[in-house]
């Protein structure tokens, strides 16, 4: 009689349907297996995203006709199209159109793409870019 009392007073996991304390809504298992499941699916979200940004990016600048080779040191066997504003930086309401702007894409190579992303530029490879971003608005 003790026990059924006590298990009146306790709810059941939604999904597993096991008895649990009233405040809950989920046992401790279902509970972490849910908090796993949002977070790869927010994280599936952020990167699918990124990608977009990333296409977009790329098919735009090779659409524009703009220089294909890296504006530091002039490789032209392989470029990157290279955000000179992080995308991060971007809130989740901008638009694409507006983080891909030709006025924040530029070419760079992998290694000048990498050194540009740390932050670890030169000052005078900052100084081209800077140059070749004002020809293009002229």
């Amino acid at each position: 009689m003790f026990m059924k009392a006590k298990l009146k007073n306790k709810k059941i996991c939604k999904n597993c349907e096991e008895p649990i304390a009233s405040k809950y809504t989920y046992c401790k298992i279902c509970f972490r297996i849910k908090q796993k499941k949002e977070a790869t699916q927010n994280k599936k979200r952020s990167e699918s995203r990124g990608n977009r940004i990333r296409e977009d990016a790329r098919r735009r600048y090779l659409a524009s006709g703009l220089s294909r080779e890296c504006v530091v040191c002039k490789y032209f066997k392989h470029f990157d199209v290279c955000h000179i504003k992080d995308v991060c930086s971007f809130s989740e309401e901008d638009l694409i159109s507006e983080i891909n702007n030709l006025s924040n894409l530029v070419a760079l190579c992998k290694n000048h793409h990498w050194e540009l992303d740390r932050d670890m530029l030169e000052k005078k490879d900052r100084i081209k870019i800077k140059r070749h971003l004002e020809k293009r608005k002229k």
